[in-house]
C-alpha cells in the first residue's frame, strides 16, 4: 500500500534504500554514486521522492563538456517533477534536467531479457533512458497513474490529500494486476 507519510519521512532523511525497499526493488547505486550523495541538496522544501532508477541517456544540451556519447543518469520520480541528475567523471559538476509533472503527457516502459527501458513523452521532445534495472522500471511506470489521477484534478502532488487523490486505489489495483 502507498504511505505517502513513509516516503516523505525516508525523503528527508535521504533513506534511498528504504525507499527501494518500499517499492520492492533492489537498490542499485552503480555509476550513480555522486548524483545520491548531491540528491538532498536538489530536492526541493517538501518535495518527496517516491522512485528513482539509473540508465543511460544520450548527451544533451546540458552535458558537460568532457562528456562523449552516452552516460549514466539518475532518474528520480518526486512528487513534483522528475529529476535526471549525472555527475560528470572528473570533477564535481552535476548535469540536471528537471519536468515537472504537469508537462509529462505519457510515460512508457519496455522490459527487455535483462534490462528496461522508460520513454517520458512531454509532446514537443522525447526523453529516453535505457539499460534501467527491470524492477524499477515498473515502480517509474506506476507514476503514469499517480500523475493522471492527482494532476489530472489540479492537484500538485505535494499537497497530497487522501480524500481528494486516491494515490492508494492506484497502488491497489497496480498490485492486482501483477
Amino acid at each position: 500500500m502507498f504511505d505517502y507519510a513513509q516516503y516523505k519521512s525516508l525523503t528527508e532523511k535521504a533513506d534511498w534504500r528504504g525507499i527501494c525497499e518500499i517499492n520492492g526493488v533492489h537498490f542499485d547505486s552503480f555509476g550513480t554514486d555522486k548524483e545520491f550523495d548531491a540528491l538532498p541538496k536538489y530536492i526541493e522544501s517538501g518535495e518527496v521522492v517516491f522512485a528513482f532508477t539509473s540508465g543511460v541517456m544520450k548527451q544533451t544540451q546540458t552535458s558537460n563538456f568532457s562528456d562523449i556519447g552516452v552516460n549514466t543518469w539518475l532518474v528520480i520520480l518526486t512528487s513534483e517533477r522528475f529529476l535526471f541528475m549525472d555527475a560528470a567523471l572528473l570533477t564535481s559538476s552535476i548535469d540536471t534536467q528537471s519536468v515537472r509533472l504537469d508537462k509529462v503527457q505519457a510515460i512508457s516502459a519496455s522490459q527487455g531479457f535483462l534490462l528496461g527501458k522508460i520513454s517520458i513523452d512531454l509532446g514537443s521532445r522525447l526523453i529516453v533512458v535505457d539499460n534501467c534495472e527491470k524492477d524499477a522500471v515498473k515502480v517509474i511506470r506506476k507514476g503514469d497513474a499517480l500523475i493522471a489521477n492527482c494532476i489530472g484534478r489540479g492537484l500538485s502532488l505535494g499537497t497530497y490529500s487522501a480524500d481528494k487523490c486516491s494515490v492508494k486505489g492506484i497502488y491497489k489495483k497496480e498490485q492486482l494486476r501483477k
